[in-house]
């Protein structure tokens, strides 16, 4: 850890800023908001709380997208995209590790039922929404539709984005506990979630759907699961919360 940080302290401090990029080079080379948010993600691996959020809160710059599709159909140009991988026609993984190819043409990679079934994530959740977020199979298996580009594997491949950002704030918030950083975790869980909802007055999250602060902790962990599905996220959240 202390030498990760030390690569992204520097990075931080000698890399360019976001704003000073044009075109694609915003998300897809090194920034200096690209080591901020790299860090959450150390400091929420080391139980950092406190850091994970002091770090974040840098990243005002960023938004969450009002549609949870725009990050994937406009993916080298959105609010929410901090740093992902370019993939262009002529210069791609191919067709055996594209992620367009992996989880979507080829179709060797499907929603898991265990996710897919949870009853967090509400039938009517626009990330369910087939044609922009998934696609069924004739056969009915159900596919991810973040990458689209079957035919050029054109798609960029996110390697962390303010959702992220603003899930892990949550989840340190709700781990911290206080009564004011219970508040804010449930406003930072509602921002990202708030957005996938049909009815937000009727399903988004307040104090009462929580009946202590292990259940809020859990709804930001599956929260992760649902927003990062086919992002490559959830092996790192085992590994971290070893569930």
């Amino acid at each position: 850890y202390v030498k990760i940080l030390a690569d992204l302290n520097n990075a931080e401090l000698l890399a360019p800023s976001r704003a000073s990029r044009t075109g694609n080079a915003k998300i897809t080379r090194v920034s200096k908001e690209a080591a901020i948010a790299l860090k959450t993600r150390v400091y929420l691996n080391m139980r950092d709380w406190n850091k994970v959020i002091s770090e974040g809160v840098k990243l005002g710059t960023y938004s969450i997208e009002p549609n949870p599709a725009t990050p994937f159909e406009f993916g080298y140009n959105n609010k929410e995209s901090i740093f992902s991988i370019e993939n262009s026609a002529t210069t791609n993984p191919g067709v055996n590790a594209a992620l367009a190819s992996m989880y979507n043409g080829r179709a060797l990679i499907t929603i898991s039922p265990i996710i897919w079934r949870n009853a967090r994530w509400n039938v009517d959740d626009k990330r369910r929404t087939e044609g922009a977020m998934v696609r069924k199979t004739p056969a009915g298996v159900v596919l991810t539709n973040k990458y689209k580009d079957v035919t050029n594997l054109t798609d960029a491949s996110p390697l962390i984005r303010y959702a992220e950002v603003v899930l892990s704030m949550a989840e340190a918030n709700a781990r911290l506990g206080s009564a004011a950083n219970i508040t804010t975790a449930i406003n930072q869980l509602n921002l990202v979630r708030n957005r996938s909802l049909a009815n937000v007055a009727t399903q988004q999250y307040t104090a009462s759907s929580f009946a202590n602060q292990t259940e809020l902790v859990d709804a930001i962990v599956t929260e992760r699961r649902i927003e990062f599905l086919a992002e490559g996220m959830r092996w790192s959240d085992i590994h971290r919360l070893l569930y």
